[in-house]
């Protein structure tokens, strides 16, 4: 599940099994330690129910694949990081892996994780950083050779994606 906070956020309507815990919690007539560990296993089940909804509702929400759109989103990354330096459109990487645009990025994201330009954009950088140990190439060069025309740009995108300069590596 990709999300761009640490810790995302899910508006779910209260399910009758979560109201049944909620009332057990609050109409709890233990006392002492045993009140205690009796309140602690029923958050713990709360807690596990809550888990449960929100696993159902985002399968429910995520687009089902089938083989053949498999097949179609391996061969749209397949052009996709053989034009890395030179990428095509997202209708032009549509028409090409024969999907419409929005089964492409639904089901890009769906299968690989991110985006296609974010996928784009790591698979570029995770290049750079295998080419600047490697020592072959300045830092311009493997810029370049990745497919950023601006190094000042491309330090920037490395930068935040390793936390370090490419001039460290290179």
């Amino acid at each position: 599940m990709a999300h761009t906070g640490a810790y995302p956020r899910a508006a779910q309507a209260m399910s009758p099994p979560l109201y049944r815990l909620l009332d057990e919690i609050l109409g709890c007539d233990a006392r002492g330690v045993s009140r205690q560990l009796h309140l602690e296993a029923k958050g713990l089940e709360l807690m596990a129910a809550m888990v449960d909804l929100l696993e159902e509702s985002e399968r429910a929400a995520s687009p089902v694949l089938s083989q053949h759109d498999i097949a179609r989103l391996e061969r749209a990354r397949s052009i996709l990081l053989a034009r890395m330096v030179d990428p095509p459109t997202l209708p032009e990487l549509a028409r090409h892996a024969g999907l419409n645009e929005v089964k492409l990025k639904e089901g890009f994201r769906a299968l690989f994780g991110a985006p296609v330009f974010t996928y784009l954009r790591h698979h570029r950088l995770d290049e750079a950083q295998r080419l600047l140990r490697q020592r072959a190439c300045n830092v311009t060069e493997v810029a370049q050779r990745v497919g950023y025309e601006n190094p000042s740009k491309f330090a920037a995108a490395f930068r935040k994606r390793f936390g370090v300069s490419p001039s460290t590596l290179g």
